[in-house]
């Protein structure tokens, strides 16, 4: 007699992701291998196999490899802003943990690497997309401002604000890229004078937007 052999079930459909959803994943994907290996380290063909896809799946989404770094950057940038300026709008801002937020995507997860590519490859101002660094200084003039009037003190120059953002930028990207090195060279390479650094800048923040000072840019005649 014969006898019937057991049926296997019928795998289920695979859900398709929206076109928004694989672009996320892909750029999740992407920074998790450009934190380790920096942007030069990246491989379409080693990505697409991260994720189960082809490689033009990838170009589909991004048009080449150079415009899914430039994206991966503008995103990274993106989310940065969002996460700060969340911060910056507090009733009390926490610098010491800005600084460190900031540190973090820039360092360990490999943004200011790929900022520097980027601007090297001549990609850079379109890496960031929109001006964050303005939206984020308009923020922090805001809520400055809010304090200062709360206080009975004029809100202070937007110029002033600008600068201090921009002074912390270029402070925190530089760390990322070069600190260790610098830091060395200055007999401070023990593994908390990266750590003492940013608190530090962040006493010398701290003092300045709460003092009332304002720096005033001088040129001579």
């Amino acid at each position: 007699m014969a006898t019937s052999r057991p049926r296997r079930p019928r795998p289920r459909p695979r859900r398709r992701l929206s076109a928004e959803a694989s672009r996320q994943r892909i750029l999740e994907a992407a920074q998790r291998r450009v934190s380790e290996t920096g942007p030069d380290g990246l491989r379409l063909q080693e990505l697409a196999a991260d994720l189960g896809l082809s490689h033009p799946a990838i170009l589909h989404h991004f048009g080449s490899r150079e415009g899914l770094l430039a994206e991966l950057a503008a995103h990274g940038a993106r989310q940065l802003n969002l996460e700060l300026a969340e911060r910056i709008r507090r009733p009390v801002v926490d610098v010491r943990e800005i600084l460190e937020l900031t540190s973090e995507t820039l360092a360990s997860r490999g943004q200011a690497r790929l900022l520097a590519w980027l601007v090297l490859s001549g990609r850079g101002p379109k890496a960031v997309g929109p001006p964050v660094l303005r939206e984020l200084a308009e923020v922090a003039q805001a809520t400055r401002a809010a304090h200062r009037v709360a206080a009975g003190c004029p809100p202070p120059a937007a110029e002033d604000t600008s600068f201090s953002v921009l002074l912390v930028g270029l402070a925190l990207f530089g760390d990322a890229l070069v600190g260790a090195v610098l830091r060395q060279s200055l007999g401070l390479d023990d593994p908390q004078a990266a750590v003492r650094f940013r608190a530090w800048l962040a006493r010398l923040l701290e003092e300045h937007f709460t003092q009332g000072g304002e720096t005033e840019a001088r040129t001579d005649d």
